[in-house]
């Protein structure tokens, strides 16, 4: 959940109407999931460890992208969150590349890639509890503007 305000180029949600830069500030919350599963089995040793954490975050964060005309746009966001204050995570941080083309003026598809550089840990000793992971993949959606 959050709120973004556009510095330059036309206004959020509207359809392109010519050739330009855009770009937009936003903030909000994120929440995330994390469950983590291990299953030890041997001969004289059978054991599940692991556990699940949930916390909402605070994003910040900045998108660019270029329209070329009314059909193709281009775009690059990235925002980070948790700041590794009090349960939050020290580093989430994502960034995203990708493209847009308009199939109607209501309607786009969109494709691109994903990475996420992400640290999180809580407890110590055998109650603790973490991820610290570098991943990333492609995306695809579809956007739909009233």
């Amino acid at each position: 959940v959050g709120a973004a305000w556009r510095f330059t180029g036309d206004p959020v949600g509207a359809a392109p109407i010519a050739a330009g830069f855009f770009g937009d500030l936003y903030g909000g919350v994120r929440y995330t999931s994390l469950k983590q599963t291990v299953d030890v089995k041997g001969d004289r040793l059978r054991k599940d460890l692991g556990g699940k954490e949930s916390w909402i975050e605070p994003v910040i964060g900045l998108r660019l992208g270029y329209h070329f005309g009314e059909v193709v746009t281009l775009m690059v966001r990235g925002d980070a969150g948790g700041f590794g204050w009090s349960d939050w995570p020290d580093r989430d941080v994502i960034v995203l590349a990708g493209a847009e083309f308009r199939v109607a003026t209501w309607m786009g598809l969109r494709l691109g890639y994903q990475w996420r550089w992400f640290d999180y840990s809580t407890g110590s000793g055998r109650d603790e509890f973490g991820l610290k992971a570098d991943y990333g993949g492609p995306w695809l959606g579809i956007t739909f503007q009233f």
